[in-house]
């Protein structure tokens, strides 16, 4: 990838733009960033970066709530549902 200031010089705009966005790429698994080397396309983009998936895993969560309230249970019943069942996965490991 070209350097910051030269994609900024390019472009016409602030250096810190440039930064900005190569490291929005680079949490997004899209470039890789060496210090001192620069930015490079990685070979391999990662599946999901981890604020897309705890959106994902809230929206699942959403619709699970909304199906049980929709069958009649509390939201009592349903935390004690969830707290089960995640003191449940512990004990599996």
């Amino acid at each position: 990838m070209p350097g910051i200031r030269s994609l900024a010089e390019t472009l016409v705009i602030n250096p810190n733009t440039v930064i900005k966005v190569y490291r929005e790429l680079e949490q997004e698994g899209v470039l890789e960033i060496r210090h001192g080397l620069g930015a490079f396309v990685t070979s391999r983009r990662r599946s999901l970066s981890k604020a897309e998936e705890m959106r994902d895993a809230q929206q699942l969560v959403h619709e699970f709530v909304s199906t049980l309230k929709k069958q009649g249970l509390a939201e009592g019943e349903i935390r004690r549902l969830f707290e089960a069942e995640l003191a449940g996965a512990i004990q599996r490991r």
